[in-house]
């Protein structure tokens, strides 16, 4: 038994040395076939081109359009003005057939210091990306200048990734300028809704009111004038309280149909007006009553 395990062991010894040295085979196989791959590919990029234009929509029909060889460089530098957008389109084509890379790229960089890679959509076996004012005005924090243009396409593929220097852009913000501080600058537009107004009778019976509330006013008036002020029999004690309440109320209303005349409506004058007659009434009446008790006595003065 212990024999046969020494074999066992010398054998399974003898076939690791033997799996170590086929892979070893096989890597060196695969790293030749793979740089003989990578070698035989060849891998370009065809119909690049900028087309400026006024906004998305007028791409399609502008003139502005920038086209350049794979290898060359842009005869002169592509001026994008404010307020308009930029479209770049590439193909990428290994051995003459389009090839969707793993990444592929733009890279806009200034001598400021600026540098930005935007990753490019890929559609209908092309590249492109359309750069919009407000996007590369918020990435570039609206510096104007000339920015050097890059293609970068990288892939498992491709034993070495491109990186091709197109040309420059120049990219042209608009300058904001800075109003002068004022002591009341200007303020937000006050947007106020009015309420309907209430509901209004007619001029009719607006007037006929207007009598009816004028009426005791002028009995009144008018039969002080007639009769003439007397108080000489004014009253004491409790029936001195009635008739002071009674003039206080006469005044109230007096009041209440000024006021009627400045500011209030008839609506609102009419609710008042009932709060004011009870007192109005029960004083009254009080006051009456003592006139009545004192008639006879009246009578018999004047008679004598």
């Amino acid at each position: 038994m212990i024999y046969i395990s020494k074999i066992n062991i010398k054998n399974t010894k003898i076939k690791t040395k033997c799996t170590d040295k086929l892979l070893s085979i096989f890597i060196v196989i695969g790293i030749i076939v793979g740089c003989s791959i990578a070698e035989s590919t060849t891998t370009t990029i065809k119909d690049f081109k900028i087309t400026v234009g006024e906004s998305k929509e007028t791409l399609g029909n502008s003139k502005l359009v920038y086209e350049v060889a794979y290898g060359k460089k842009l005869s002169s530098s592509v001026d994008i003005p404010s307020n308009n957008v930029a479209k770049v389109v590439y193909k990428v084509n290994s051995n003459d057939k389009a090839l969707v890379a793993q990444q592929a790229s733009i890279r806009l960089y200034s001598l400021d210091g600026i540098d930005i890679t935007i990753p490019m959509s890929y559609a209908q076996s092309e590249y492109s990306y359309t750069l919009s004012y407000k996007e590369i005005a918020k990435a570039f924090k609206s510096h104007s200048a000339e920015y050097t243009l890059e293609v970068i396409v990288s892939d498992s593929q491709l034993s070495t990734p491109i990186q091709w220097s197109v040309g420059t852009i120049k990219l042209n913000f608009a300058v904001q300028q800075s109003s002068p501080l004022s002591r009341y600058p200007e303020q937000k537009v006050i947007s106020h809704l009015f309420r309907v107004p209430e509901a209004r009778p007619s001029q009719t019976i607006s007037t006929a009111f207007t009598g009816l509330v004028l009426a005791p006013s002028a009995i009144f008036v008018f039969g002080m004038l007639a009769l003439g002020f007397n108080l000489s029999r004014f009253p004491t004690g409790m029936t001195f309280i009635y008739c002071t309440a009674f003039l206080a109320s006469i005044t109230a209303v007096t009041l209440l149909i000024i006021q009627y005349w400045i500011s209030l409506t008839m609506v609102v004058t009419l609710r008042y007006l009932a709060v004011l007659l009870i007192p109005t009434l029960f004083f009254g009446q009080k006051t009456l009553s003592y006139l009545n008790s004192e008639r006879p006595q009246l009578t018999k003065e004047k008679t004598n």
